[in-house]
């Protein structure tokens, strides 16, 4: 059963509401629950998450390897849920070996299907080392989750469909899709159109999946 959690909040920054305290529960890697107030991931890298029982107390770090998962409530009571997973893809150049992340991170739950394709957003780090300052940046990207698996699979670069005349991203995107879904659902790519691309971006993936793999 269809449970779409957000479908408006990709282009948010993380770091301007990451200063305040919200209401929410966090559940731990043992399955034990934290109710109380959280401050939002900055980024999907970050090592711990700031924590307060109550807003009059002293605010705790919770490690973030620590944690299964976060559901904080926001100004506009939208329930914003954030997991703790592994990420996986295909090397850029050669074979179909899938490499896995070396660490779990936080990745943001967009659009979730028990039974279907979920949708996700998450942020890869890159360093700068050259010049006088080095410099850290974080890019977005979208991710995936196929059903019973665990690791979201990045699929493509945040919002790119409204860039498709530019710089051609529907052809990349279609031939991962046929990729990423060779054994489980081949005939899905069949459907996608640059029209229907254009309009929901990585968010037909689980319509499709919905109407024609299940």
């Amino acid at each position: 059963m269809k449970n779409i959690i957000l479908t408006f909040f990709l282009i948010i920054p993380l770091i301007s509401i990451a200063a305040k305290y919200y209401p929410g529960k966090a559940t731990k890697t043992d399955g034990t629950e934290l109710i109380g107030y959280f401050q939002f991931p900055d980024h999907s890298m970050v090592k711990t998450i700031k924590y307060k029982s109550s807003l009059e107390n002293k605010n705790e770090k919770l490690k973030s390897k620590n944690l299964q998962s976060i559901e904080i409530t926001n100004n506009n009571d939208t329930v914003i849920t954030y997991e703790m997973r592994f990420s996986k893809g295909y090397k850029l150049f050669g074979g179909k070996k899938m490499k896995r992340s070396k660490k779990a991170s936080w990745f943001k739950l967009l659009e979730k299907n028990e039974n279907g394709i979920s949708v996700y957003s998450g942020e890869v780090k890159s360093s700068n080392p050259d010049g006088q300052f080095a410099t850290t940046s974080y890019t977005s990207f979208t991710y995936i989750l196929f059903p019973k698996d665990k690791d979201v699979i990045m699929i493509e670069l945040q919002n790119t469909q409204k860039l498709i005349a530019k710089m051609n991203f529907y052809k990349a995107f279609v031939k991962k899709v046929e990729v990423y879904f060779e054994d489980i659902c081949p005939e899905i790519s069949s459907h996608i159109t640059k029209d229907l691309y254009k309009e929901k971006g990585v968010f037909l993936l689980p319509e499709l999946y919905e109407q024609h793999c299940k």
